[in-house]
């Protein structure tokens, strides 16, 4: 099973700094939902400028914190918000929505610990 974490990125960006990571991840959580109701918005109004612009930063949050899976999820729906694929894009943030309740439960369930 592949976890919602990147294990040799978490290394290579915290260098075993779990607090700052700690500190980045409260960030994440206090702000990704969020994210993820304004990118349902822009999908439902068709505001595809704004929506590659969100899903874009999002994107780059996710990377800060090593979270591979999201991070692929968010980098196929930005493909297809740059290559106008609108007829994928509720299946995508689906995908993008999965990924980002599987990264914080297994955060709050403490299992990224061994990652460090």
């Amino acid at each position: 099973m592949e976890t919602p974490f990147n294990q040799s990125m978490l290394q290579e960006i915290y260098e075993g700094d779990t607090d700052l990571f700690m500190e980045l991840m409260e960030m994440v959580q206090n702000r990704v939902f969020d994210d993820m109701e304004e990118i349902r918005t822009l999908i439902r109004r068709n505001e595809h400028r704004q929506l590659r612009h969100k899903v874009h930063q999002t994107k780059s949050m996710l990377v800060s914190i090593a979270a591979g899976p999201s991070v692929s999820a968010a980098e196929n729906l930005e493909a297809a918000v740059r290559e106008g694929r609108d007829a994928e894009y509720s299946s995508l943030f689906s995908s993008l929505v999965f990924e980002i309740r599987a990264l914080i439960a297994y955060y709050k369930e403490g299992n990224w610990r061994s990652h460090f």
